[in-house]
């Protein structure tokens, strides 16, 4: 997967050096990229080395061992740590220490130190008593002398000092465990392993004197001093590196489920074509039909175009965003009485079941309005009336309250329930985020929320929460005059008349055979057909004035039946409205090929008779 600009910036700024591998067969592996870190400690070049063989730039590495290690990680997916080892070439030498990961795209990532200075520093200090103490002293480094009999801190310099905020006789005084987050069986065990040289390199929490616990990296050796083993330790704090390096690997993880929303909405708005397209014709086609089935029917056409406007949301949490949102005047009194009504089992039913009660106080009079989609207000709404219910087990109060304020509409959402600490209102409106586990957080959450509020360009914030006593959210958006949608009404280009003839390609054979019946019911002369090969076919023997096309098929995409009607046929007459599961933001193509509108499943009959007309 390649890196969009923030994770580039991310993996360049990192403070460790990183290298990324692709391979076809797991025995040979080809640099992919290089951060500029690495590009400094190695001395070379990123673009004289992408594409390159790992052996043909570091000879040295099968030697080394760490080829081995790159083919059992990508054979089992399972991380390794390779321990720090000399590595040697006809170009370099350094002590490196690597740690080696498998992407989920397959990729090989070594993220690894060079320790070279360390190396030679502690030989240095083996050597010379007089250059361990100037080092000791003057180092910009933490450094620690601990005692290995009873782990008392014997020694330590000045940057110590002012790194743990304790004078040198306070620190001095106390004991590694002190400092140390883990439990004492755990610091014994390291110390032994530090001690016998088993290992020199640990990651710890220290917890310094005003209570900050920060993350470090801690390389300890033992020297021994007339015939007494101490522990000289070189301490580097790590916090910012470990939240970057968290920060990175979120974002990898945000574009591969971005990757695998965009498909699933692909999915879901092919099948939403299909249901709400024959619902839609049925209650355009049956205009006598019983009032009972009218109502089921409209009922379900409702739900489908909530489907809908979630799977919007779903897109554009994929990153999909270039397609504006089509917005008119909305009234919020409306859609709060919608959904509180739409929400009865949940607030109403299912609470009384059990002997509960919630009450919802709708503090609201005039009617205020503003420029929005319905269905995507309507689904953040819901998700915040829904988050107050469960946060009331025992019942409760929500009041809904609605005031203008300069120009702007504030709404209120209040509820009586268990409230928020700190942690929780901080994190509310970041992806993947819940207080509710997998059982029950499962809804459009409050980062689709928030999304949703921003687009319409208004805001939200939790104006105020309480343990146990509840939570209110506000919400801030431009107002707008109920009239107001007569100017902003999308100025069409009439693409068609009654003689027009219309050729509609889609692989979905059910939407192939709905585009007939869209075209008949709109008494349209056309075709339907499911692949780009028979339109080719029929637009050599008829005269077709619109296409209407799928862009995702198999063997031959939209794209590429357009460059055929365009360039092979010399068709440059016939005016294309795209039609697709996903949304696109292809400007060089739309332009190049004079696209005339583009379309986003499920498009229902009278959004194309109004097309069209």
């Amino acid at each position: 997967m390649d890196m969009d600009k923030n994770n580039y910036h991310l993996f360049d700024i990192i403070n460790k050096n990183i290298a990324i591998y692709e391979t076809i067969d797991g025995k040979n592996f080809i640099f992919k990229d290089l951060n500029k870190f690495a590009e400094i400690t190695e001395n070379v070049k990123r673009e004289n080395i992408i594409g390159k063989n790992v052996i043909d730039v570091f000879p040295g590495v099968i030697d080394f061992g760490l080829l081995e290690v790159f083919k059992r990680v990508y054979q089992t997916g399972i991380s390794e740590n390779f321990p720090l080892k000399m590595y040697s070439d006809n170009r370099i030498t350094g002590w490196r220490e690597n740690y080696v990961h498998k992407l989920p795209d397959g990729k090989i990532v070594a993220i690894y130190d060079d320790l070279t200075k360390m190396k030679q520093l502690e030989e240095s200090l083996k050597q010379s008593e007089e250059q361990f103490r100037a080092f000791f002293e003057n180092n910009r480094a933490v450094i620690l002398k601990i005692n290995t009999k009873n782990k008392q801190i014997i020694d330590c310099n000045k940057t110590a000092v002012n790194y743990y905020g304790y004078t040198k006789e306070e620190l001095t005084s106390k004991t590694i465990d002190e400092l140390n987050t883990l439990s004492i069986k755990e610091i014994n065990i390291k110390m032994s392993k530090a001690i016998k040289e088993k290992s020199n390199r640990f990651h710890f929490q220290h917890k310094l004197a005003n209570g900050e616990i920060r993350d470090i990296e801690l390389y300890s050796s033992p020297i021994k001093v007339k015939n007494e083993i101490y522990l000289f330790t070189i301490i580097h704090d790590i916090t910012d590196r470990i939240k970057a390096e968290k920060a990175y690997i979120e974002n990898q993880r945000l574009s591969a489920v971005g990757e695998m929303a965009a498909a699933i909405a692909h999915d879901f708005n092919n099948s939403l074509q299909g249901i709400g397209g024959n619902i839609e014709l049925c209650l355009y086609e049956h205009n006598n039909m019983d009032t009972e089935l009218y109502r089921k029917l409209k009922i379900i056409e409702s739900e489908i175009n909530d489907a809908s406007n979630r799977v919007k949301s779903l897109l554009k949490f994929s990153g999909h965003k270039n397609q504006e949102t089509d917005k008119e005047v909305i009234s919020i009194n409306s859609i709060l009485d919608d959904i509180i009504f739409q929400a009865r089992p949940l607030w109403k039913t299912k609470v009384n079941k059990e002997g509960l009660n919630i009450d919802i106080i709708k503090d609201y009079k005039d009617f205020f309005y503003i420029k929005g989609n319905k269905g995507l207000i309507s689904s953040a709404l819901f998700n915040l009336l829904k988050n107050s219910i469960e946060a009331m087990p025992k019942g409760g109060t929500i009041t809904f309250s609605i005031t203008k304020i300069d120009n702007k509409i504030h709404l209120i959402i209040k509820d009586t329930g268990i409230g928020m600490n700190e942690d929780t209102k901080i994190r509310i409106f970041q992806p993947f985020f819940s207080t509710k586990g997998l059982e029950i957080g499962r809804g459009l959450g409050m980062s689709g929320v928030y999304s949703i509020i921003k687009e319409h360009n208004g805001s939200i914030k939790v104006k105020e929460t309480k343990i146990n006593y509840g939570t209110s959210i506000e919400i801030i958006l431009p107002i707008a005059k109920k009239n107001e949608n007569e100017n902003i009404k999308k100025e069409n280009n009439k693409l068609a008349n009654k003689n027009s003839r219309i050729l509609w390609v889609d692989d979905d054979k059910i939407i192939s055979l709905l585009a007939k019946r869209y075209l008949n019911a709109l008494q349209y002369a056309g075709d339907a057909v499911t692949n780009g090969f028979d339109a080719l076919e029929l637009l050599k023997i008829n005269k077709y004035d619109i296409l209407i096309t799928d862009i995702g098929m198999p063997e031959m995409n939209g794209w590429q039946l357009i460059d055929k009607i365009r360039n092979e046929l010399k068709n440059t007459e016939i005016k294309i409205i795209l039609l697709s599961g996903w949304e696109t933001n292809e400007e060089e193509l739309l332009k190049k090929y004079n696209i005339s509108n583009i379309l986003q499943k499920p498009i229902m009959i009278n959004d194309l008779k109004e097309l069209l007309n």
